[in-house]
């Protein structure tokens, strides 16, 4: 769902997926935090989300997701750095 002018926050419901491999949601107009429900996609490899209005924490728990290859945070709101 990549360049579709997307709008408003991110569903907690999205981690209810966890078999998802990938997901895109670059270049929208996303903001807010990231719903600490995508800690529930265990299967994830892929995870853009860049250049939307995210803010907050980045989420420790991609540490954690044991398959996760690709992680694009790039042009956002996020203060900080990365765990």
């Amino acid at each position: 769902v990549a360049k579709n002018r997307m709008s408003g926050t991110i569903p907690p419901s999205v981690g209810s997926m966890p078999v998802l491999a990938g997901l895109d949601l670059s270049h929208n107009h996303f903001s807010g935090p990231l719903p600490t429900s995508l800690c529930n996609l265990t299967a994830l490899q892929h995870l853009t989300l860049a250049h939307n209005r995210f803010t907050g924490s980045v989420l420790g728990c991609f540490q954690d997701l044991m398959f996760l290859q690709h992680l694009v945070l790039s042009h956002n709101l996020f203060p900080g750095t990365v765990p």
